[in-house]
């Protein structure tokens, strides 16, 4: 998956990566990647503020500002809602380091929406 340098040894020692090591949003090789993951229901392990998250990417796609937008199931890890287990709407652009776990997960979760309203243009979806 997408090992963005010394993000990855900041992820794996637990520590906060730097502004530097951020993934960018317009990273032709991040969204291949994330498409990747989702065609292949692919668990990854990210880096978004508050810490580690272990997340099914279920959707990529771009809101109405323009911003690129992935919704995905969190099953473990921070979370500033303290829901470590929730569907989150995580920002591309504040994506740190983004691992494989070697996971998969079997089929979309029951209750994902396909025709989420936030997402106006979907790049992947399962």
């Amino acid at each position: 998956m997408h090992c963005n340098g010394p993000a990855v040894y900041a992820f794996i020692a637990g520590t906060m990566p730097t502004a530097e090591e951020a993934v960018p949003a317009d990273s032709g090789p991040l969204l291949l990647e994330l498409q990747r993951a989702i065609a292949r229901r692919q668990r990854l392990r990210v880096w978004y503020e508050p810490g580690s998250r272990v997340i099914e990417p279920h959707c990529l796609g771009y809101d109405r500002a323009g911003d690129l937008l992935l919704r995905a199931y969190q099953t473990r890890g921070a979370s500033r809602s303290d829901e470590s287990e929730h569907w989150k709407m995580l920002r591309v652009d504040r994506l740190h380091a983004i691992e494989e776990t070697g996971e998969v997960f079997a089929r979309p979760r029951p209750d994902f929406n396909p025709d989420d309203p936030i997402i106006r243009r979907v790049i992947a979806s399962v």
